[in-house]
């Protein structure tokens, strides 16, 4: 039913993961670790959370299938008439077993530029687009 006039909310589950294959001809059966940072919006606003974060690791072969992916836990999303969160976006890395980054894919450019600052959030937190640490924005008041 309607409360104050506005539809129930949305409620919207999540589940992120990452997926990686090697597609060249060559053999590399060095360790790997995957790491993706799913990323949210306030509806209306400008603040961003970190929605998830995960990481996995393994060692391309032909057992793998030179192929490796793996999936988080369900996040449910609010979605309000007035407010709430919505989906904004990813950024995945691959690093080696140096610790170098050799490849990333992200929706938004900012999150790549500010990917230190992203490490340094723990999820559910909200954010502004340098990554970091903000307050969610106050409900404003309807009468």
């Amino acid at each position: 039913s309607l409360a104050w006039g506005f539809p129930p909310p949305r409620v919207i589950d999540y589940v992120f993961g990452a997926e990686v294959k090697q597609i060249t001809p060559t053999h590399y059966e060095h360790e790997l670790t995957i790491e993706y940072f799913a990323v949210g919006k306030e509806k209306y606003e400008n603040a961003y959370i970190l929605l998830d974060r995960r990481s996995s690791t393994f060692t391309p072969s032909r057992e793998n299938g030179q192929s490796h992916s793996f999936e988080g836990d369900p996040i449910e999303v609010l979605e309000f008439a007035r407010f709430g969160k919505e989906y904004a976006g990813y950024l995945v890395t691959i690093t080696d077993s140096r610790g170098k980054i050799i490849q990333y894919k992200a929706t938004k450019p900012w999150l790549w530029e500010n990917l230190d600052n992203l490490k340094q959030l723990p999820v559910g937190r909200y954010m502004d687009k340098t990554c970091k640490r903000t307050f969610p924005t106050p409900v404003k008041r309807t009468y």
